[in-house]
């Protein structure tokens, strides 16, 4: 009886233990960036974390017959296309806020359509 006790004990203490060290170990592996790159913590960190409305970052993202082509500009506007044949591209689609500079934006949609890089 003393040992199926002790087992009952056992367990009932290593079960919320084998968790919350599991929970830590996710938690720190993703604070040190094992998971990838965040773009909008990368924005931040190459404007020196003070992210104004003449911060600017653009890029472009190319795998498996997909292009995600990005901006995000100032506080607040945040575009992703997705220009590709791979059907999983269109998912990543995503726009918000509204673009402080609409008329540039115009211009370089203009040459990545040009340049066949993005249909119409």
């Amino acid at each position: 009886m003393k040992l199926w006790r002790r087992m009952l004990v056992a367990t009932a203490i290593s079960i919320p233990l084998f968790i919350i060290v599991s929970f830590l170990m996710i938690y720190f592996m993703r604070s040190v960036r094992l998971f990838g790159i965040d773009i909008e913590d990368l924005y931040k960190e190459l404007n020196d974390g003070k992210i104004t409305s003449d911060s600017l970052l653009t890029f472009t993202i190319e795998s498996n017959g997909c292009t995600l082509l990005g901006k995000y500009a100032g506080p607040d506007y945040r575009l992703i296309e997705s220009v590709g044949s791979n059907e999983a591209c269109q998912k990543y689609t995503f726009k918000d806020g509204d673009d402080p500079d609409e008329f540039t934006s115009q211009l370089v949609r203009a040459d990545l359509k040009r340049d066949n890089i993005l249909r119409s």
